[in-house]
């Protein structure tokens, strides 16, 4: 008998303790009054998510401490606000040197794991990959990983295309916050109706 496949993320979950939040929750405020924001999810900066058998479940749990049981918060540079032409308005952050190289410790670590597991979501039709992507799809389970990765922070998600430069342009002013804290590391896997949290670790 299979296992059955369940889909994971890995990354940083944002919180009224981060300094970022309170921006966060005025840009998406505005973006629901004003443009019909649909994006209910927890604030969260996604390092990895993928599909793994959930008898590894908690392998992903012991890798992930692991991994944070090394890892030192982090500072990282805030670059833009900037939208994804599907909808999400998100905020775009550096590409800094400590934060790829956690980035690609988790994936190296976890991907291992997922066997034969492919999230139905990265397969869908309409998805368009460039030829790397579809590369890191089939090696990695996610289209997005090392070299595609692109770190961000999803604050709405807009079904109007011809609204989306008006509505990033709107919430500029909301973002104070010149950097991000990377200070925890957590673990989410998805149930009926949303995610639930597995493991959360702060970091020092």
């Amino acid at each position: 008998m299979s296992s059955q496949c369940v889909w994971i993320g890995v990354g940083v979950a944002i919180d009224e303790s981060n300094v970022l939040y309170e921006n966060l929750v005025a840009m998406r405020d505005f973006l629901s009054l004003n443009y019909n924001n649909t994006l209910k999810d927890e604030f969260h900066l996604n390092l990895y998510d993928v599909a793994v058998p959930e008898e590894n479940l908690d392998m992903t749990v012991e890798i992930v401490s692991k991994i944070a049981g090394g890892q030192k918060k982090m500072k990282i540079g805030i670059r833009s606000v900037d939208y994804f032409p599907f909808g999400p308005i998100v905020i775009r952050l550096e590409k800094d040197k400590e934060l790829l190289s956690l980035h690609a410790d988790i994936v190296a670590a976890i991907n291992p794991l997922r066997g034969t597991c492919v999230e139905p979501g990265y397969l869908e039709e309409k998805r368009k990959y460039t030829e790397q992507q579809k590369e890191m799809l089939a090696r990695y389970g996610n289209p997005f990983v090392f070299g595609e990765f692109n770190p961000h922070i999803t604050v709405g998600f807009i079904k109007q295309p011809d609204r989306l430069e008006n509505a990033k342009e709107a919430v500029k002013p909301f973002l104070t916050q010149t950097e991000f804290m990377v200070d925890n590391l957590n673990l989410v896997r998805e149930v009926v109706g949303g995610y639930r949290e597995l493991h959360r670790i702060q970091l020092v």
